[in-house]
């Protein structure tokens, strides 16, 4: 939302998650150093009521892999270890 809202002129700068820079008609000048930007874990769990936790886990289990790693670059997040 903050980026559409600079691509449409109704704000001149803003700043949030690079993943969430995506909309056409702005310019991404960079990220903001690390001693300054805390790192936002998100954190995937199976709920004890899942209709297939089997299913769940897989998914997780996909995207912690290595082989999800160019999704998340392709989406500008850094992959987790």
């Amino acid at each position: 939302m903050v980026s559409a809202m600079v691509a449409k002129g109704d704000a001149e700068i803003a700043m949030t998650f690079v993943s969430e820079m995506n909309d056409p008609g702005i310019d991404i000048v960079g990220v903001l150093p690390k001693e300054v930007t805390p790192w936002t874990p998100l954190v995937g769990f199976i709920s004890a009521h899942a209709k297939n936790p089997v299913a769940a886990k897989a998914l997780l289990q996909y995207l912690s892999s290595p082989e999800a790693t160019a999704a998340y670059k392709a989406a500008g997040m850094q992959p987790g270890k």
